[in-house]
């Protein structure tokens, strides 16, 4: 690695440690483990600074912070009973700019939802979005999936608790939500 390599990555650390380790003490309430983290994830930024070499700032921090979450998930899931708390709530620690906190906590949420919607079975898929996204009645659906009104009422309360789940899953990292539980058939 050059001098100047070297230099940048000293005032990328610099710049960016700070409110990363900040970050991440909120959300272990764990002093210790934020420090760990944080050097995980510099760490990581060396094996991959020929790629952050040529990114700007932006695209560096995002980088950071998403390295950073997944790290940390990824011990909370060997720890198993540990929690995550992704809360707005800064503890009187105000991050310089939470626009990147916001886009990668934002994109990690949606993506539990897109995984816990993939989850579902194709007719609780159907009525869920016949329901939520054409407005549809019970009625209606049951007419368009040929099932009985009270069918149609069983799919959007396991679809609801589904999408519940993966939002418990989003707010408390540790948690594992089954999305269909043994023994349940998918229809």
């Amino acid at each position: 690695m050059s001098e100047r390599d070297r230099a940048e990555l000293n005032a990328l650390y610099e710049a960016e440690a700070p409110g990363l380790y900040a970050w991440l003490r909120r959300r272990t309430r764990d002093g210790p483990r934020a420090e760990d983290l944080v050097q995980a994830t510099f760490e990581k930024a060396v094996e991959n600074w020929g790629d952050l070499r040529e990114a700007g700032p932006e695209r560096r921090r995002r980088w950071l912070y998403t390295t950073a979450y997944r790290r940390m998930l990824d011990e909370l899931d060997r720890a198993d009973h540990a929690r995550v708390v992704l809360t707005s709530d800064y503890a009187g620690v105000e991050p310089r700019d939470d626009t990147v906190e916001r886009e990668v906590v934002g994109g990690l949420v949606l993506a539990e939802f897109r995984r816990a919607i993939d989850g579902l079975s194709p007719r609780r898929r159907q009525a869920a979005e016949l329901r939520w996204l054409h407005d549809r009645s019970n009625r209606e659906i049951a007419g368009a999936l040929g099932v009985s009104e009270g069918r149609v009422s069983q799919l959007l309360k396991e679809a609801r608790v589904a999408l519940r789940e993966a939002a418990a899953r989003a707010m408390y990292a540790g948690e594992r939500p089954v999305l269909q539980r043994e023994g349940e058939r998918g229809e």
